[in-house]
């Protein structure tokens, strides 16, 4: 039964999504490593909770081409059980699933940015476009300890893909995370306080590489409005350009190093160990696109053999503010999804 007086306002989720950053820090990066809930029994658990017609629209084949689908803008329609028509149960172990393939950062950052659509629908006075229930959770094969399977979580500014094959999570990308605006300027009550930056240290971090390098090599002119990524099965930026990490000194590596951290920091410690061993220093390259600060429009990129970081803040935000929109994205070149390229 349908009843716009039982969905919670975007001030009442706000709420929620901060019990759920308050219960995370109390129980840890990861609650499945504290009650040993594994992402397959919780994404189980999950379908459990739904009606079959529910389950229909939840559980796809793995091999479904909508597994490769996704994107980031607020689209009409997505893929997957639509958490504006779950019940509070269903929510909460929707966000537990998404929880099991990050780190307590990573869960943090996509509860933050739930949030801002919540902002976002007061500012714009658009309800239900900027619904910050209005993301969507999908289960692709049957999750098991055993075989592959995997589960995508996306709304607005948001997509998680994420692969398992014997129990391991074998691929984590695409990890798109965008923020508007990228500096809360105007608030209300019950929603992010003015001056929050959900994905500050992304910009903070190559702002300081940025201006520790030569900027005639680093910094390669006018940004476009926004990345190529969106939508499609593989990484579109595969170029390095600008600035070799063996050419950089050991400070800039250092900043190069952290920069890639913040990014592998949303994601499990295990998982991010591994993609930094591929991510060596020396065969990254970092290039700039725009001032030489953060305050014109501008866009990096960071593009090492195995994987590719790409970041836009070239928009304004939703109430005029000029380049307050972020955009950011890490990418397994010819692997994401564990699909590998043809």
């Amino acid at each position: 039964m349908k009843s716009s007086s039982l969905r919670p306002t975007p001030a009442s989720l706000f709420r929620l999504l901060v019990f759920f950053l308050l219960v995370s820090v109390v129980t840890g990066p990861h609650a499945f490593a504290q009650d040993k809930t594994a992402p397959h029994d919780l994404a189980m658990q999950l379908a459990a909770l739904c009606t079959p017609a529910q389950k229909a629209e939840l559980m796809k084949d793995y091999a479904d081409p909508v597994r490769t689908d996704w994107h980031y803008i607020p689209k009409a329609n997505r893929k997957g059980l639509d958490l504006r028509k779950a019940n509070g149960k269903q929510r909460a172990a929707a966000l537990a699933l998404l929880d099991s393939g990050l780190s307590k950062q990573g869960g943090d950052t996509t509860k933050q940015i739930m949030a801002l659509e919540g902002l976002l629908a007061v500012l714009e006075n658009a309800p239900e476009r900027r619904d910050p229930n209005r993301y969507y959770v999908t289960l692709f094969g049957e999750p098991a300890a055993s075989g592959v399977w995997g589960f995508s979580f996306e709304g607005h500014h948001m997509s998680c893909n994420f692969s398992f094959d014997k129990g391991k999570l074998v691929c984590a990308t695409p990890l798109f995370l965008g923020a508007n605006p990228e500096r809360v300027v105007r608030s209300a009550d019950g929603h992010p306080a003015v001056g929050s930056r959900v994905l500050g240290p992304e910009q903070d971090l190559a702002v300081e590489l940025l201006q520790s390098l030569n900027a005639d090599k680093a910094n390669l002119g006018k940004p476009k409005r926004d990345m190529k990524e969106g939508g499609k099965a593989h990484a579109h930026e595969r170029r390095r350009i600008g600035v070799a990490g063996k050419d950089m000194n050991a400070a800039q590596k250092k900043k190069l190093d952290a920069l890639v951290a913040r990014y592998l920091a949303h994601l499990p410690a295990r998982y991010a160990a591994e993609i930094r061993k591929q991510m060596k220093t020396d065969e990254l390259s970092f290039a700039w696109h725009g001032g030489k600060d953060a305050t014109q429009p501008h866009r990096y990129q960071i593009v090492g053999p195995t994987h590719a970081i790409v970041y836009y803040n070239t928009q304004s935000d939703s109430v005029g503010t000029k380049v307050n929109h972020a955009h950011a994205i890490l990418r397994t070149i010819g692997g994401d999804f564990n699909i590998q390229e043809k």
